[in-house]
């Protein structure tokens, strides 16, 4: 609606932001340019993660509750036209402590003991994959009916393969317990060749 409305407008004599988006203007009018797209930024930043969430709290995850309390479900997503295979990247928060004495919660989560894990899919297939230790964090959320709340956190970075269909998703767990040794493909396919 804004778009037609303001290029009416335009037609009348406004000025219209499409004056100053190809950067020809003057110095003054590109520095204002900057944070209107900074802000322009920010507003779907936070439109994409709050229909995100409310996407995400829609999916039912209770399939990985068999896995104990530990289980850390999560959804990926693909959100372009066309499938899309390739490596994915999730960081997770293991644990979490919102205690008021955040020296404290770190002293207490930086020596947490790291138990062994795995990554399970929608299917109850365990999935290859690398789990880094990212160290302690400090986090925060902003709920709409209370200030910030802070935490500190034990997080680790989760690499693995994904298979996803065009405007698709995909949901895995974090689960306790040792995982499965997968062997690797190896490149050499005879003495002398090598595929």
């Amino acid at each position: 609606m804004a778009e037609p409305v303001s290029v009416m407008a335009m037609r009348e004599g406004m000025d219209y932001p499409h004056d100053s988006i190809c950067g020809c203007s003057i110095d003054a009018v590109h520095r204002e340019m900057e944070t209107r797209f900074e802000k322009s930024l920010e507003v779907s930043e936070q439109i994409v993660e709050d229909a995100k969430e409310f996407m995400a709290s829609e999916i039912d995850t209770s399939f990985f509750g068999k896995y104990g309390k530990s289980a850390i479900p999560f959804v990926v997503w693909n959100t372009v036209g066309w499938n899309r295979t390739e490596t994915t990247e999730v960081t997770l928060d293991l644990y979490k402590d919102d205690k008021d004495d955040l020296t404290q919660a770190y002293r207490e989560l930086e020596n947490f003991p790291l138990d062994e894990w795995r990554l399970i899919n929608h299917k109850g297939k365990e999935i290859p994959c690398e789990i880094k230790d990212q160290g302690v964090q400090f986090g925060y959320i902003l709920p709409e009916d209370a200030f910030r709340k802070r935490y500190m956190s034990r997080q680790v970075t989760v690499s693995f393969q994904t298979e996803i269909e065009a405007m698709g998703y995909r949901t895995f767990a974090l689960v306790p317990g040792k995982k499965i040794a997968f062997e690797k493909e190896s490149l050499i396919t005879g003495q002398n060749r090598i595929q």
